[in-house]
Order: structure tokens, then sequence, then C-alpha cells
């Protein structure tokens, strides 16, 4: 049997939001690291290095958009969220716990591979679900909040670490706590890693927004449109007279 039929056009809004929280979190750690790269190169005395940095970020969208392109037809897009969520995780986690550049920039390779699976992911998702085409400007939207954003954290940050730094809090008794201390004797770009980990919990509104925002168009939409799905991103199958259509449920939902 069908699971329950959803009228798409009661739920753009819905959609809408749940699109533009998906561009914002999928886009907003590839951001942190374009907007802090001088700083990622600056903090391990490697300032001739910042162009590696962007190249980093972007060295791996290839081979990413492919290897969604090999998994569309065969894999869930439930299990594509997840596993793209679990990029972005490790790739924060991994700058901001980074004991060298070269482990810093395996992170920043990580989160340049999760911004360009998610992007595939996302807008792919929209377009062969059968959801309205005006949900592309809600995911636009968020990718371009997500620039904002990650400058602003950005400078927060780095004006934290100097606001500690020469508050007079941290010459009183008793000792400075460990952040405290670590932002003293640390170089104040330092600060960014702590950056990094600010950002991290926004991987759970990442999923949040696919698994319970978000509203697959109902089958008379579908068939409508005249979309056909893979048996991958389809859950259960039933026929009508003379046409034979699936309903979208997603796994993690």
């Amino acid at each position: 049997m069908p699971g329950p039929s959803v009228d798409h056009s009661l739920y753009f809004a819905r959609n809408w939001v749940g699109f533009f929280l998906l561009g914002v979190t999928n886009t907003l750690p590839y951001a942190m690291v374009t907007t802090a790269a001088n700083s990622i190169a600056d903090s391990w005395k490697r300032p001739q290095f910042v162009p590696t940095v962007y190249g980093a970020a972007g060295s791996a969208t290839i081979i990413a958009k492919i290897v969604n392109a090999v998994l569309v037809n065969k894999v869930h897009y439930g299990w594509r969220f997840l596993v793209n969520s679990c990029f972005l995780v490790i790739g924060c986690v991994v700058i901001a716990m980074a004991g060298n550049f070269t482990a810093a920039i395996f992170g920043i390779v990580v989160v340049g591979a999760g911004n360009a699976f998610g992007e595939n992911i996302a807008l792919g998702y929209l377009s062969g679900q059968g959801f309205d085409d005006d949900l592309v400007n809600a995911w636009a939207s968020g990718t371009g909040l997500a620039g904002l954003l990650g400058a602003c954290i950005y400078v927060l940050a780095v004006s934290a670490a100097i606001w500690i730094m020469f508050s007079g809090a941290v010459y009183s008794s008793p000792p400075p706590t460990p952040f405290i201390y670590c932002t003293l004797y640390l170089p104040v770009s330092a600060a960014i890693w702590w950056a990094f980990l600010i950002i991290t919990p926004t991987v759970f509104i990442y999923l949040l927004s696919f698994m319970k925002i978000i509203i697959p168009p109902s089958d008379e939409v579908i068939r409508s449109n005249g979309i056909q799905h893979s048996i991958a991103n389809r859950t259960s199958t039933t026929t009508y007279p003379g046409l034979q259509t699936t309903t979208t449920r997603p796994i993690l939902y």
C-alpha cells in the first residue's frame, strides 16, 4: 500500500525553509574555509601556501560529483544525505583538531568534497522528486547566506580572542581557564579552530531539514509532472489503471 499522499502545493513554504536550511548548513563549512584561508596558512607558519588552502577546498569537487552520479540510481537519497553529513562533521573536526598543516589540508579536502557532494544530492533531490522549480531559489539563498555567516563567525572568533587577550580578566586570580590560557599563548588566528567546532552542530540542522522539514510531493503531482524515479529513491510501489507509479518516502524520515 502507498504511504499517505501529500499535496505539495500546501507545503511550498515549509519546503522552501527546508531547502534554504540545506543550502546554509551544507555550504557553511566550505565558506568558513575560504574566509579563513589566510589565517589557516598563517597559523602553521605557511603564508606562502594560501593558494594551497583554496586548491584543497576544491580539489575533490569533480570526484564527489562523479561518485554521486554513479550512486544516483543505486543508493537512496537518505543514505547519501547521511554520508554527506559525516563528511561535513569529520572535515570540521579534523581542521579544528589538526596537529599539523598536512592534517588541516586533509580536513579542508573533506569539507570541499562534502560541499560538492551535498550540492549534487540536494539539487538532484529537488529536481528528480517533483518539487517546485522555484525551490531552487531557496537553496541558492541558503548558500548565499552561508558565505555571509561564515565571514561573521570568523570575525567574531578573532574578536573574542583579541578581547580575551587584552581583557583584565586574564590577569586575575585564580589562574585563567584552559581556553583563556590557550588563547593567550597561541596566535590569535588559532581562535579559528574554535570557530570550526562551533559550526559542527549545524549538521544536525542539515539532517533535520531532510528528515522532518521537507515534505516530498504527492503521487498526483509526480504523475502530472511525468517524473520517473529509480528504485533506489523509492520505498513502495502501487499500480493504477494503465499507470504504474511509486511513492517517495525518505528512508530516514
